[in-house]
């Protein structure tokens, strides 16, 4: 194969390679409270469900919320209610059966992008009317975060809980914008650029053992040959 399609061809698939790993999709948390000093919230039904406040401290686009769910080891069947409130007005409700929840593990929720601002404050409101007992999950409180106050709403009575819900709001950006601007500050474009020139380096040095190898082994059978005739 010659030299110059060999070239082209490491190019092309280059560019293909870097364009398909800059456009990867990735989450970037923006709010998070962490698992810190665990403690289950009773469990969420009609009569027990929760809220938290979330408190927004900067501008930011979410549109993807994560929640860590228990659900004591069992599976359940009910169906939980997630309603976001922006400022005490009403932006969406998200249903999830407990029956595709893992214990001990987040749940993702895809939601509409929501633009906020410094001084916004999201109400996130966890229930579930057909829950029974022996049918029914909870999720996890960090029990050292004040990020926000957390309630039980028990039988029409708010009180408030200590700790934070254990979550994640995030937004998705492909992995080209989150390097370009997190770490290097380029344009997304440039990044695939570089990206695309340094996988097309390793390819070439790939090509290029490969070829060395094959002069060799055909140096060293060409002597192999010669002291066979001797």
């Amino acid at each position: 194969m010659g030299s110059k399609l060999v070239n082209t061809i490491i190019i092309v698939l280059s560019i293909i390679v870097a364009s398909i790993i800059g456009g990867y999709k990735v989450d970037v948390n923006l709010v998070e409270v962490k698992m810190r000093n665990n403690s289950p919230f009773e469990g969420i039904s009609s009569n027990n469900s929760l809220i938290q406040e979330i408190p927004i401290q900067g501008e930011m686009t979410v549109d993807c919320l994560d929640i860590l769910f228990a659900t004591y080891a069992r599976m359940n069947t009910n169906t939980n209610t997630i309603k976001l409130y922006l400022n005490k007005d009403f932006i969406t409700v998200l249903e999830i059966k407990s029956e595709v929840l893992g214990d001990n593990e987040y749940a993702k929720l895809d939601i509409a992008p929501l633009n906020l601002v410094k001084g916004d404050v999201l109400y996130l409101v966890i229930e579930s009317i057909d829950a029974q007992s022996g049918n029914m999950v909870t999720v996890w409180i960090n029990t050292e975060s004040n990020y926000g106050q957390l309630y039980s709403l028990n039988n029409g009575e708010y009180i408030e809980q200590q700790g934070s819900l254990i979550y994640r709001l995030s937004q998705g950006t492909s992995l080209k914008s989150y390097v370009s601007n997190r770490f290097i500050n380029l344009p997304d474009n440039l990044f695939v650029i570089i990206l695309a020139v340094v996988i097309g380096l390793i390819l070439k040095l790939v090509v290029d053992e490969v070829e060395l190898l094959k002069v060799v082994k055909g140096g060293s059978n060409e002597i192999n040959n010669s002291n066979t005739m001797l």
